[in-house]
């Protein structure tokens, strides 16, 4: 166990290591020329290939946002004008291929390196993953009106780079209940995403069927890109959420007015990554979910929203003895200055999730005259059994975009009081991530 004095030590260490982070995101730019800041109301966001999200319901890692998100035109710390005049071409290329065709696509290399100070004796202490990924949608039924039929595929292959485990794997190296890297995961090559979406009355509402995942569209918080922000599953999600994986199901949803928006999806409860495309193994056990929210506009669901969800999850033959079920909130607020606090919570019954009690606080800040982006959060969490102690887990990212299509993203993680870990009070991980668009 750490000693009182040393906690303190390590944590004032890691305030400092924020502090240095926030003086450099702020004094960096001070003298800068101000420009056109990206999160104001008034601003028009440019694209390189004239991508739009054209779907109002969905959540910042769905296929469609993360087309838009990642076709932005950044305003980078360095600018290498002949590369970006060759990648020119290319951008073009997938804009005539939108226009004349109905179909945007997007090639992506994720990278992320995590090293744990302390482990449980005798288990890895880092992890470092690759993932290669492909995704695209195809406007199929109605092209050139609101109410747009699209076809949506997400394919991933991912690798592990020269260590023994990935950072998915991490948490349980270090007896920490969840997971430090979320979504690097040793999988290999996967179909993530497979499904159609309609849009309905001028795009208000509409449905979608086939694979997906469900917390692409439930339970979304504008702060969540795993891609791009937090990593650790406790910040980035719900945890008192039993969230499928990558699943076969349904789900549809509405504006019912300019405020206010339901949602719901229905999803095969045994659906897995790796699953081979296996359709409802388990038979008729299903995880289900129902969603109400506020914004003050429907073009700021990202940004400005509360909602309120309901889950429940059907007992699952050979893996849990009851059923599960809870609530959760969730609210974030961008302001005109780039700072957005965010505020999750949830409560749940049965062993399915990870927490029956948590709650998330936190903000992010959006750096004025650059596309960087700094976050702060603690998440507080009491597991299914008395038998473990409540975790607490703290992030602090800062993500870099470096040029205009390369962003890092260095962070750290604290978690206290692990709780399957009777060895140590603390772990610290330490994270590198890379992400490179096309």
């Amino acid at each position: 166990m750490k000693t009182p004095l040393s906690r303190i030590n390590f944590i004032t260490s890691l305030s400092i290591s924020i502090l240095s982070l926030s003086f450099f995101s702020v004094s960096t730019y001070a003298n800068k020329e101000e420009s056109t800041n990206e999160v104001k109301e008034n601003q028009t966001v440019k694209h390189k290939s004239g991508y739009e999200d054209k779907n109002q319901l969905d959540g910042r890692t769905s296929v469609e946002s993360e087309l838009e998100e990642e076709d932005r035109i950044t305003d980078p710390l360095l600018v290498f004008e002949s590369l970006d005049g060759a990648l020119k071409p290319w951008f073009d290329f997938k804009k005539s291929v939108n226009d004349d065709h109905g179909f945007r696509f997007g090639i992506y290399y994720n990278a992320l390196y995590q090293s744990a100070n302390e482990t449980i004796t005798g288990n890895e202490d880092t992890g470092a993953l690759g993932i290669i990924r492909f995704n695209g949608a195809w406007d199929i039924v109605g092209r050139g009106t609101k109410n747009i039929g699209t076809l949506y595929f997400n394919i991933d292959n991912r690798h592990k780079l020269g260590t023994d485990i990935a950072p998915a794997g991490l948490a349980s190296e270090v007896g920490y209940a969840g997971m430090t890297g979320t979504l690097f995961s040793d999988v290999g090559t996967v179909l993530v995403d497979l499904n159609y979406q309609q849009r309905i009355n001028d795009s208000r509402g509409g449905f979608l069927v086939g694979r997906f995942d469900p917390n692409d569209y439930v339970f979304v918080s504008g702060y969540a890109n795993p891609w791009t922000g937090f990593q650790n599953v406790a910040v980035l999600l719900n945890p008192s959420v039993a969230l499928p994986d990558a699943s076969w199901g349904v789900g549809g949803g509405h504006w019912l007015s300019d405020e206010f928006y339901a949602l719901g999806t229905i999803n095969d409860a045994n659906g897995l990554l790796t699953d081979n495309l296996d359709f409802f193994s388990g038979g008729a056990e299903f995880w289900k979910s129902f969603e109400f929210g506020w914004s003050p506009d429907t073009s700021k669901r990202y940004t400005h929203q509360v909602n309120m969800s309901f889950w429940h999850v059907d007992e699952r033959d050979g893996i849990t003895s009851e059923d599960s079920y809870g609530i959760g909130i969730s609210a974030n607020w961008l302001f005109d200055n780039g700072i957005m606090p965010i505020f999750r919570a949830g409560i749940s019954k049965g062993a399915s999730p990870i927490y029956n009690e948590t709650a998330t606080l936190g903000l992010t800040y959006q750096i004025e005259s650059r596309s960087d982006e700094l976050g702060i959060a603690v998440n507080w969490g009491k597991l299914p059994s008395d038998q473990f102690r409540n975790q607490i887990t703290t992030e602090l990212y800062y993500k870099l975009q470096l040029a205009q299509n390369l962003a890092i993203t260095p962070s750290i993680q604290l978690l206290t009081d692990p709780a399957l870990n009777n060895e140590t009070d603390d772990v610290a991980i330490f994270g590198l991530r890379l992400r490179f668009s096309m």
